[in-house]
């Protein structure tokens, strides 16, 4: 019998409140490649439960989407508020940023 093919790690980013500037926005792709270095997984859950809907927040996650393709990882959404859900959405970004209901 073959054996189990090994399990992926866990990885989280988590987003702290709203993003500021351009420089809280590298800060947070600096902290992706960090979390990327650590891990051999494929998906990075990025938990943005603080993360107000605005037009800055989607703007960071999607150069976190982008660092992460970089990297051949890919990111996922989690606790997102409905809002933030429906401006990703309404963006046409909601494809290249998905969400998942993760505890």
């Amino acid at each position: 019998m073959p054996a189990p093919p090994p399990e992926r790690s866990a990885a989280l980013l988590v987003v702290a409140g709203a993003v500021a500037d351009d420089a809280a926005v590298r800060a947070l792709c600096d902290r992706l490649r960090a979390v990327i270095a650590t891990t051999d997984a494929q998906v990075i859950a990025v938990d943005v439960r603080d993360l107000p809907a605005t037009c800055r927040s989607i703007e960071a996650l999607a150069r976190l989407a982008l660092t992460a393709r970089r990297s051949r990882r890919r990111i996922r959404l989690r606790r997102a508020s409905p809002a933030l859900e429906q401006l990703l959405d309404f963006a046409g970004l909601a494809s290249v940023l998905p969400t998942a209901a993760l505890d």
